[in-house]
């Protein structure tokens, strides 16, 4: 009986062994948001949206269409009229003409008044942004994921302004 008993923990072992880099590096894997992406404006909020009285951030623009963000705005989501384009590789994430470098380093973006950092939380990714427009300073946190199967990608904005905190939600869905 012990030999069965030695045997059967032995195959367990193993199993485990098995098993254990198979379902971590699942955990690891980081989802590719690389491809053409076209705003679902039905699901989506423009950033600011429900703020009494304001749909811009720092600054302005922003108002009506979530995909139409103005001045800072569109240098933090990367949109304009029509679709997104993003390409994804293991060093770097380019959305719309913005790339951002995975490193932790600062990327400039937007003539210089934006300076982002990129980083993985789990399978979100997580852009930080500090934006300097006309003499006003505004932080804002955006955190892109991906839908389970890979066709809706949810971009939640967060812009902290000298007024207060703002937010919005995009959908896209993959062309």
């Amino acid at each position: 009986m012990k030999n069965l008993k030695d045997m059967v923990l032995a195959a367990a072992a193993v199993a485990a062994l098995t098993i254990a880099p198979i379902a971590l590096s699942a955990q690891d894997k980081k989802p590719d948001f690389s491809g053409k992406w076209v705003l679902d404006e039905a699901k989506s909020q423009p950033v600011g949206a429900g703020r009494a009285g304001r749909t811009g951030g720092a600054g302005g623009g922003g108002g009506g269409r979530a995909g139409r963000a103005g001045g800072a705005l569109a240098v933090l989501t990367g949109t304009a009229d029509g679709p997104v384009l993003i390409s994804q590789s293991p060093t770097e994430i380019t959305i719309g003409a913005l790339t951002y470098k995975f490193e932790g380093t600062s990327s400039p973006g937007g003539r210089g008044m934006a300076e982002s950092k990129v980083r993985w939380d789990g399978p979100a990714l997580v852009i930080e942004t500090t934006i300097n427009a006309r003499g006003t300073t505004a932080a804002a946190k955006q955190v892109r994921k991906l839908s389970d199967d890979g066709k809706e990608m949810t971009v939640e904005t967060t812009v902290n302004t000298q007024r207060g905190d703002m937010t919005g939600k995009q959908v896209f869905k993959r062309e």
